[in-house]
């Protein structure tokens, strides 16, 4: 009822005002909208009076004009489908689940034939390269499983305000979006022991160790990327909630409303996902690059060495930095590649 709202901020001379339904109609215009009031102002807000009378004083580029675009399909706008990520249709919105889901299952198959693969073998088993090949397998699976889930454990309705949140094939709750955020956080944990591969191979390549001296020095090698997978999973728990496809740490986003996350969770900066994601990831991939880097040099630098004592048509023949950096590059391009994915 809009006498029953305190202000109504109308304004015909808007030069682009507020379009929330984008040209559509607004379908249930007598439903109220109860949590309006928590963005709005006090007051009764029908959908009638949102999308009819209030937004038509609110310039289109403005926060409010967002929102209120955002939640337009409560209102019956877009036939009832919220719009994200591109995705303005179920049919889209299927597809952005199911290609999340496809990932989740090649990767899944992938990583369990490496697991077969080393476990076949009694000398791969007390392998630290080998071990380390599962790890990254075992880290992998973990997040893939939460991918193969993608939007299910998503929460459903606001908990507060019983609104449906719209997102696609969302079945869950806090508790269920919470223990998905967990554990694709603990996936990280495949990101780790790829570090810790890059830096066996640079230690045998670069420093001659052997396998049997590296063992002495197994534990520093298993150790952290458990310890530190485990720690910035249990660390995120006051932060995960829905990213639209998954559950994990939202990104912060200026002027974004409490209202607006499902579980009531509002990163006040960018420090959670900083933290938690963005340079944990980008100093493993980092730290992974320089040490193919440093291998490639050793290698080119012992080649060049070589070259001396030979003719310069065999050394140009034989040349054992190209293959080096063939496959440096492939490890790199592959480590950048999952890395960039999981953030």
């Amino acid at each position: 009822n809009a006498t029953d709202v305190d202000v109504i901020a109308s304004d015909p001379l808007v030069a682009s005002p507020c379009d929330p339904c984008q040209g559509g109609e607004v379908a249930n215009p007598e439903l109220v909208i109860d949590a309006a009031a928590e963005v709005l102002g006090n007051g009764t807000w029908t959908c009638g009076v949102i999308f009819q009378v209030f937004s038509s004083g609110l310039e289109s580029e403005s926060e409010t004009c967002g929102f209120l675009t955002e939640f337009s399909y409560l209102c019956g706008c877009n036939d009832g489908v919220r719009s994200y990520l591109g995705a303005d249709t179920l049919e889209k919105q299927a597809v952005l689940a199911w290609l999340l889901r496809s990932s989740g299952f090649l990767s899944i198959i992938g990583s369990s034939l490496i697991i077969w693969d080393v476990s076949k073998n009694a000398q791969n088993r007390h392998s630290l390269m080998h071990q380390l090949l599962v790890g990254i397998s075992v880290g992998d699976i973990i997040g893939a499983l939460c991918y193969c889930s993608s939007t299910l454990p998503i929460t459903e309705y606001h908990p507060d305000y019983g609104l449906y949140l719209g997102i696609y094939g969302a079945k869950g709750n806090e508790k269920t979006c919470t223990a998905q955020g967990f554990f694709v956080q603990l996936g990280y944990m495949s990101v780790f022991f790829n570090l810790a591969l890059s830096t066996y191979y640079l230690v045998v390549v670069k420093y001659g160790m052997r396998e049997s001296q590296i063992k002495r020095y197994r534990y520093f090698f298993l150790l952290p990327p458990v310890v530190i997978g485990i720690s910035l999973a249990f660390a995120g728990i006051p932060f995960y909630d829905d990213i639209m496809i998954i559950c994990h740490v939202p990104p912060y986003v200026p002027g974004l409303r409490w209202f607006e996350r499902a579980q009531n969770i509002l990163p006040s900066s960018w420090g959670p996902v900083l933290l938690l994601s963005i340079l944990p990831l980008g100093i493993a991939i980092f730290v992974g690059c320089t040490n193919m880097i440093l291998i490639y040099h050793h290698v080119r630098k012992q080649e060049k060495r070589a070259q001396r004592w030979m003719m310069n048509d065999y050394g140009n023949s034989n040349s054992m930095s190209r293959p080096v950096l063939l496959k440096a590059s492939l490890y790199t391009a592959s480590f950048c590649f999952v890395g960039s994915n999981i953030s």
